[in-house]
């Protein structure tokens, strides 16, 4: 049953009347003799809207507006249309994708190392380069390793104290050693010494060269001691070229006085008088809880207007409850604890105090005198082994003084706990002094 109660045969019939009633193709166009007005123009009526059989009548003329000509043009239309906005989703899905990969890629890629040698150029912000394009241009050296990280770092604390390189004229070559060279210069008419690292072939070695005394040089910008060597400043043009500027002691150190003295010329009441500004000199220097770790009659500087200072802190480094190292400095002044890698404390420092006290008494490197059982001098190897076990210490002239003889044995225990502390030895050497007559 279909709509107004008609049936599937009711419409079959339908059609079939249709069919039987169509005039012949010539017929349906309309006659062109008639007038216009005459013209009839008919739709075929769907057979859904009307089930009983339509009613024909005569040579009326049918022209069918439906073109089966213009549907397929259509059709064919959609499906371009269709497919081109298929074909333009596809390509900006594509564009995205590919964009996104390479952000990905470019995220995820790590920048490209770049070596940190210690002969680039830095950035001189005294004298700016000539070229303005050429400087923008070029990039500063990209860190990789902590090491590199924390002398940036460091360097940048160093512009405070930085002079212009161009302003010190370098004499002559004061002294050299295994780590740096001390040169004589003039920097604004006044003579001052120039200490300069010496850089190692492997570029972690350099590194390490420079860091070292990038370090001296800002514990030596917090001093400010009569007893302390004094800094003038840092210099330098690429980083490999950075300088301490220091004050300049005029009778160099105390090892080469005592080369070139006699206990005639050198007397006790002059080295007490250097013995009082070398413990005074660790009295300040253990008050910011810094240990030297390398005091030795080198490390001390002498000057015909300023007396006796402490210098070289290249090494030095505070003191906390971890502090361990390696054997550094030199070995003939180190106590026990340096030499066996253990915890130490600024009683290290004492214990040097007292080798160099011997030193003052002999005018002698310390355990120069000790011989093997064949009457040759002992090894280095032997002279620490026996120092660490504390069957060995530094010996005493029999001119010695019996309060300096004592001052150095108790320096020198074995045992930290039993050293005084630099205080302690001022308060005795003031009072010794005093006792004794000497200008203090």
């Amino acid at each position: 049953m279909l709509a107004n109660g008609a049936t599937l045969r009711d419409y079959h019939s339908s059609l079939l009347s249709l069919v039987e009633a169509s005039p012949s193709p010539s017929s349906i166009s309309p006659d062109i003799t008639k007038p216009r007005s005459e013209a009839i123009i008919g739709t075929t009526r769907s057979p859904y809207a009307q089930p009983n059989p339509p009613v024909t009548g005569g040579p009326t003329a049918i022209v069918d507006i439906t073109s089966p000509s213009s549907g397929s043009a259509f059709s064919n239309n959609m499906g371009l249309i269709v497919a081109g906005i298929v074909v333009a989703i596809s390509l900006c899905a594509l564009a995205i994708l590919v964009v996104h990969r390479r952000r990905r890629h470019t995220a995820a890629k790590p920048p490209p190392p770049v070596d940190f040698s210690v002969y680039h150029p830095v950035q001189d912000d005294m004298h700016p380069r000539s070229n303005p394009n050429r400087a923008k241009k070029r990039r500063p050296p990209v860190p990789t390793t902590p090491d590199q990280v924390e002398l940036d770092a460091t360097m940048a604390k160093l512009d405070v104290v930085r002079i212009d390189h161009r302003e010190l004229i370098r004499d002559r070559l004061l002294g050299s050693g295994a780590f740096g060279e001390v040169w004589l210069a003039t920097y604004r008419g006044r003579l001052v010494a120039v200490k300069s690292a010496l850089l190692g072939r492997h570029p972690q070695n350099r590194l390490s060269d420079v860091q070292h005394l990038v370090d001296e040089i800002g514990l030596m910008s917090v001093f400010r001691s009569p007893y302390v060597v004094g800094l003038v400043g840092a210099s330098w043009k690429r980083v490999g070229d950075l300088t301490c500027v220091m004050e300049y002691m005029d009778q160099g150190d105390l090892r080469d006085k005592l080369n070139a003295t006699s206990f005639d010329t050198f007397t006790w009441p002059d080295k007490a008088q250097c013995m009082l500004s070398i413990v005074e000199g660790l009295v300040y220097v253990h008050s910011f809880d810094i240990i030297h770790r390398d005091l030795k009659s080198r490390n001390v500087l002498l000057d015909s207007t300023h007396g006796t200072k402490l210098t070289d802190f290249g090494i030095a480094r505070e003191d906390t409850q971890d502090t361990m190292t390696m054997g550094v400095g030199t070995y003939r002044w180190m106590a026990p604890e340096l030499l066996q890698d253990s915890h130490y404390t600024v009683a290290a420092d004492m214990y040097s105090f007292g080798v160099l006290v011997s030193e003052l008494d002999t005018h002698c490197i310390p355990y120069s005198d000790q011989a093997n059982a064949r009457g040759k001098p002992l090894a280095d190897t032997t002279i620490m082994a026996q120092v660490m076990r504390g069957t060995l210490a530094p010996t005493f002239s029999t001119k010695c003084p019996e309060w300096v003889r004592d001052l150095g044995l108790r320096c020198v225990a074995h045992d930290p706990a039993n050293r005084p502390t630099a205080m302690q030895v001022s308060l005795l050497l003031r009072q010794q002094i005093k006792a004794l007559s000497y200008p203090i």
